[in-house]
């Protein structure tokens, strides 16, 4: 699958979003800020939706599913090397959905997880 991963703004305490697109279309997008050189992700999703192709036959829809395609896998790489390169410590956040799909996933990028809570810490 082909698609691009945009930065809007600086990772600063206020935080910065990585947005994903294919072809022009939002796919997906995380959210992280700083303070005191710990990063928190505060949410990261993939999009699933329908879509409308003929306006004459409204009940015709094409369903868009980017989920299980290694966009998830981007944004989260690309929230790890954003940290590191701006001296961040460790990445805090909160496990939120499917745990028995995100506890694996989370903890195959290195992260701890205990209860909801996760974190990935950076050798310093």
């Amino acid at each position: 699958m082909d698609f691009e991963i945009k930065q809007l703004g600086e990772l600063l305490p206020s935080g910065c979003s990585l947005i994903a697109y294919d072809g022009g279309m939002r796919i997906g997008y995380a959210h992280i800020s700083v303070s005191g050189g710990i990063a928190t992700l505060a949410d990261i999703k993939v999009t699933c939706f329908e879509k409308k192709h003929f306006t004459k036959l409204p009940f015709l829809t094409k369903k868009y599913c980017y989920r299980q395609k290694g966009v998830g896998t981007a944004l989260l790489n690309y929230v790890i090397a954003v940290c590191k390169s701006s001296g961040v410590s460790e990445i805090q956040g909160k496990v939120d959905g499917d745990v028995s799909i995100l506890n694996p996933w989370y903890t195959k990028h290195g992260f701890t997880i205990r209860g909801e809570n996760m974190e990935l810490k950076f050798n310093a």
